[in-house]
């Protein structure tokens, strides 16, 4: 089965962001599933399991909990056990603009870069990993 992204976006991302012609390098497609912000929680049994059934792997979220409301994404993020990151800007005032610009980027596969894998040595871990991880860039500065 194909690997997905999911981007995650409140009503009000979606009357003013285009999400259309989104592509991530590594997935081979992207979905974009709307969400009211404000009940994330409520709602991240559903979308967890949307999540397993188009076999998702990273999570962009459209928003952070710095802009509007301020609405946490931290207990959807632990919950949902997959990479993550966001479009999000850092100013509300700005916060749209600021998305248009990541989102520009991204459809345009501006930015994208290989990472070469590299042999590491391994520790034996006694549970069974599921193979993903974080890496947070930060790069708002």
């Amino acid at each position: 089965m194909s690997r997905a992204v999911l981007i995650l976006a409140d009503p009000r991302d979606m009357a003013s962001l285009n999400f259309e012609g989104i592509q991530v390098p590594g997935f081979d497609r992207v979905v974009v599933r709307v969400a009211d912000y404000a009940r994330l929680k409520e709602e991240a049994p559903t979308i967890k399991a949307e999540i397993e059934r188009d076999n998702v792997g990273l999570v962009i979220y459209a928003r952070n909990d710095q802009v509007f409301e301020r609405h946490s994404i931290a207990y959807c993020i632990r919950y949902f056990q997959k990479g993550y990151s966001s479009l999000s800007g850092i100013d509300t005032e700005e916060a749209f603009s600021q998305a248009r610009s990541i989102i520009g980027d991204l459809q345009g596969k501006e930015g994208i870069f290989e990472v070469p894998p590299i042999a590491v040595p391994t520790k034996k871990i006694a549970t069974e990993p599921q193979g993903t991880f974080s890496l947070i860039f930060d790069t708002e500065q």
